[in-house]
């Protein structure tokens, strides 16, 4: 036995026939179709919480404890991450924004922000828009309508990694949709297609998210249910050290901060003016995102 921290809440997991016979299915279809390891892709959405506080801190041995600034666990954006034999693919990230219209987010401003400030044209990223007819189930009506779905996203022309946005940043799905037609379809177009094999989340298998899948010649399966954080190759491999990495960057800034308030401290004491007060700055959004792209390439 090893004493090992708790991450996840205890499931009750399908049995081993139903495990055994969904991976023999995934790979039959594997076999009959001839996908080469560079088109078998796993994906998985997942979120950076990019104002976590650093989970260690070096103490003197008198310390009782360690203390670290205040963390924020709502700066987060989710992100798909998605790759195959070759490695990974650029990532497809969801930022969060407030709109009226869940579905037409034209008109919000904070990818503009971001184009301008930070993700610059200068820096290889371009402002582009979605849009797609869709029937989706409608939560009040409990049936399927038509809506227009517009959304803004920023692509970068060389890595092709893309940000967008939506009202709590979640993947939704008009969000799978757009993932397939901006980044996974023109992605495999030349290959022939791709198999994306993925969890059982509720946008993975609403009709019109298959079709467009479909049409791209993407074809998509799940695996047994319960059994993401056993089979999941994203989940068990890359996501763990991609957050790590996100809270390095965080515990780096609040290092230099640290170094740089420390002197100021001292100079203040021998001058004898107040002390400064000890106050990081806050996480942002742009250094999560940064930290993200620098991890996948």
């Amino acid at each position: 036995m090893r004493r090992r921290r708790s991450t996840t809440q205890l499931k009750e997991l399908p049995s081993p026939e139903v495990v055994q016979a969904r991976m023999a299915e995934i790979q039959a279809v594997i076999d009959a179709s001839g996908y080469e390891p560079s088109c078998i892709l796993s994906g998985d959405e997942t979120a950076m919480t990019f104002g976590l506080p650093p989970k260690n801190q070096y103490v003197p041995t008198s310390a009782e404890r360690a203390a670290t600034p205040a963390g924020d666990e709502k700066a987060r954006f989710t992100s798909f991450i998605f790759g195959s034999a070759e490695g990974l693919c650029p990532s497809f990230n969801i930022v969060k924004c407030s709109s009226k219209d869940p579905y037409n987010l034209s008109r919000i401003g904070v990818l503009h922000n971001l184009h301008r400030a930070s993700f610059t044209r200068e820096r290889g990223w371009e402002m582009r828009m979605w849009e797609k007819m869709l029937m989706l189930p409608s939560p009040r009506r409990g049936e399927s309508v038509s809506v227009r779905c517009v959304r803004p996203y920023l692509l970068h022309a060389r890595d092709k990694h893309v940000i967008t946005c939506q009202n709590k940043a979640w993947m939704d799905a008009a969000g799978m949709v757009m993932l397939c037609e901006v980044l996974i379809g023109p992605l495999f177009q030349d290959r022939g297609g791709a198999l994306m094999v993925w969890d059982n989340c509720g946008s993975h298998k609403v009709a019109a998210v298959r079709e467009v899948y479909d049409a791209w010649n993407i074809r998509c399966m799940e695996l047994p249910e319960r059994m993401t954080g056993h089979l999941q190759v994203m989940d068990l491999v890359v996501n763990g050290p991609l957050k790590a990495a996100i809270r390095r960057s965080r515990t780096r800034e609040l290092y230099d901060f640290f170094q740089a308030w420390k002197i100021s401290r001292l100079k203040a004491l021998a001058e004898n003016k107040p002390l400064p007060p000890f106050k990081p700055p806050k996480a942002k959004l742009v250094d999560g995102l940064n930290a993200l792209f620098l991890s996948c390439s």
